[in-house]
């Protein structure tokens, strides 16, 4: 497995609309395209790496 040691960015796209989402060993924070603020889940990290 490679460590995550820096963010991993990638462009999504959700209902027609482009969000930013960013991958970190903090944990995981999607933004809509263009915008500082988004929804940022500090505990899903855990879970995600876990889960697959």
């Amino acid at each position: 497995m490679t460590p995550l040691d820096k963010p991993l960015r990638r462009e999504v796209l959700i209902e027609d609309e482009a969000y930013t989402l960013t991958i970190d060993p903090e944990g995981l924070k999607l933004v809509p395209k263009g915008k500082r603020d988004g929804v940022t889940l500090k505990s899903a990290r855990t879970r995600f790496l876990h889960s697959g």
